[in-house]
């Protein structure tokens, strides 16, 4: 017996059976879940008077899962999903009803329309020969955070703050240090159960602290640059709520007369809530 089960878009896994009497079924029970979204990668379910640990997982892509026995007087059907780089949402408890014949949510859990993270990685830039006079590499550190928006949870607000070193290439200083800030949007494609990737575009603020000496005398100076940076993210799960990515990246510093193109590689560990 298959029985196919749609889902609220409002809430997780609502099962809206119709016409199914589990109770005393003389052959097991296949019931179909389709998904809220097309983020869930995968669904567990289990029976019974409490929820136990032995859940039995089907890939969201074949969403089927099999009742043997149920009995609809003392027991309930508890489902979770689960989404790349997540861990399994809270349990969804649904009851059924032998005289109606339809499912009803017993606990309907709270779902969040945000989703956060927070990565910290290490990067390194090469720069082209518009700016070799400066330096020619820099290496450093950032901290970038990721919000998901409301009406598009592929869709993201992205702040992403970094700090490197850079030897000079010229006599009238030592060394470089940089200090960015941007912010943007960027857009999750999934490319796979465990794999995704971000493209995102920013904007923001590109300073250089030096100690030159163009006069004879040392001098720490500032100079500060406006910066377009294009980055794309390549995220796997690691851990539950942790995510190990690889980023490919170019930054356009933009002066009043110049331009210099940095491009480079990083990365580092993200962290989603």
């Amino acid at each position: 017996m298959l029985r196919y089960v749609r889902t609220s878009a409002c809430t997780v896994l609502l099962l809206l059976l119709s016409a199914l009497s589990v109770f005393a079924s003389p052959v097991p029970v296949r019931i179909m879940i389709t998904p809220t979204s097309e983020e869930v990668v995968a669904i567990r379910y289990q029976s019974g008077t409490n929820e136990q640990e032995s859940w039995i997982e089907v890939d969201a892509s074949h969403p089927y899962i099999s009742l043997e026995t149920f009995d609809s007087t003392q027991e309930v059907l508890f489902v979770q999903q689960k989404e790349p780089g997540k861990d399994w949402s809270r349990s969804y408890e649904y009851q059924h009803d032998s005289v109606s014949r339809t499912w009803s949510l017993v606990e309907k859990a709270k779902e969040t329309e945000e989703a956060y993270t927070l990565g910290l990685y290490a990067t390194a830039y090469t720069s082209t020969n518009t700016i070799d006079h400066l330096y020619q590499y820099s290496c450093g550190a950032g901290l970038e955070s990721t919000i998901s928006l409301p009406f598009n949870r592929n869709l993201s607000l992205v702040v992403d703050l970094d700090a490197q070193y850079a030897n000079s290439n010229n006599i009238w200083t030592d060394s470089y240090t940089l200090l960015g800030g941007s912010m943007g949007l960027g857009y999750r494609f999934q490319l796979g159960n465990n794999f995704q990737m971000i493209p995102s575009l920013s904007y923001g603020v590109l300073a250089h602290h030096c100690e030159e000496c163009l006069d004879g005398t040392d001098k720490k100076t500032w100079y500060t640059a406006q910066q377009a940076t294009a980055v794309v993210r390549f995220e796997f799960p690691i851990r539950q709520s942790m995510l190990a990515y690889l980023r490919i990246q170019a930054r356009l510093m933009i002066e009043q007369e110049n331009t210099g193109l940095l491009y480079g590689a990083g990365t580092g560990i993200r962290f989603a809530w």
